[in-house]
């Protein structure tokens, strides 16, 4: 990414697909952070949930691991399974795995090189994805800035949604709007909680109820101090995490979905990966193989050349 420090658009997410295999034949994704001050960046890989088509991919490496390395080969992190370090961090990403043997690390980061290695947990083998993402929010035009709730079910109820707030720029108001589906009942009020943290309650701080929805459907709601907070305690309690919707509804009058607010990390949904070309079929020629092995292992020799060509690509991968 070669746009200077104040561009409002910004290389948001890296992605690479190969097979993982063991020793020295791992997965390497390397990446450089360039500039003066530290990034906030989370690496994941994907296996299990590796599909083309809404299919699973054949081959897909079922359990793997991360490692992170610096550029003085000293380990800096390593995960398994995302869930088991770092959760509530790789969650308010609004980006975590959506199994939970996918691994998933999140750094602040210095400048510098960085080398994230991908492994099969036990030795095993397969097809992976490794993903780095830019957690930092870039610079938006308008000086504003963009939180995002991801809506849960409460109660066992099926319903999920989303909601954000994109604060001005002047800190005075934020333009707020939601979406939800597979709700049990009819919604009888919805309302913006806070000060709080991670499964605790507050009060109301807005209430859409009693605002004017706008043509597009979003609300307005101009900052004010309520009860003990002052408008500074309020765009704290935004900033920092500490303030969730909450919808609710006939059947769960106490909230049926809620979420709490994070900073956007400008990449809401995980890129699938290219399909890649059909293989040719009938026998390889040699610059076929060649070609092949160039993309699929560490290099072609002679011995390769000769299996692709009498077994095949899919052979060969099998």
């Amino acid at each position: 990414d070669l746009d200077g420090p104040e561009a409002v658009t910004r290389l948001g997410n890296l992605s690479t697909r190969g097979r993982v295999l063991t020793g020295d034949d791992v997965m390497i994704g390397g990446f450089i952070l360039r500039g003066d001050v530290p990034k906030r960046m989370m690496m994941r890989v994907r296996g299990p949930t590796l599909s083309l088509g809404g299919s699973p991919i054949s081959g897909r490496l079922a359990d793997p691991t991360l490692e992170l390395f610096d550029a003085n080969g000293v380990s800096l992190a390593q995960n398994d399974n995302w869930r088991t370090t770092q959760e509530s961090e790789i969650a308010a990403s609004s980006i975590p795995p959506s199994d939970d043997r996918e691994p998933a690390i999140v750094s602040t980061l210095a400048p510098g090189n960085y080398t994230a290695v991908v492994r099969g947990r036990d030795n095993s083998i397969g097809i992976g994805l490794i993903e780095m993402y830019d957690l930092d929010q870039p610079p938006q035009a308008d000086g504003s800035t963009l939180y995002i709730a991801q809506l849960r079910g409460l109660n066992g109820s099926n319903g999920s949604g989303t909601a954000t707030l994109r604060v001005s720029a002047d800190g005075k108001s934020a333009i707020f709007s939601f979406s939800y589906s597979t709700l049990s009942s009819p919604i009888t009020s919805m309302h913006i909680h806070g000060p709080a943290n991670q499964g605790e309650s507050a009060g109301v701080l807005f209430d859409p109820d009693e605002a004017m929805p706008q043509p597009d459907g979003t609300y307005i709601w101009v900052f004010s101090p309520v009860g003990n907070n002052s408008v500074a305690d309020i765009i704290a309690a935004i900033s920092s995490g500490r303030t969730y919707f909450n919808i609710h509804t006939s059947n769960n009058p106490s909230g049926e979905i809620t979420g709490f607010f994070n900073l956007s990390t400008g990449a809401q949904v995980a890129p699938v990966p290219t399909p890649p070309p059909a293989l040719a079929g009938g026998t390889p020629t040699p610059g076929d193989a060649t070609r092949f092995l160039s993309q699929s292992t560490f290099g072609p020799n002679d011995a390769l050349i000769t299996k692709v060509q009498r077994d095949g690509f899919e052979a060969f991968l099998g």
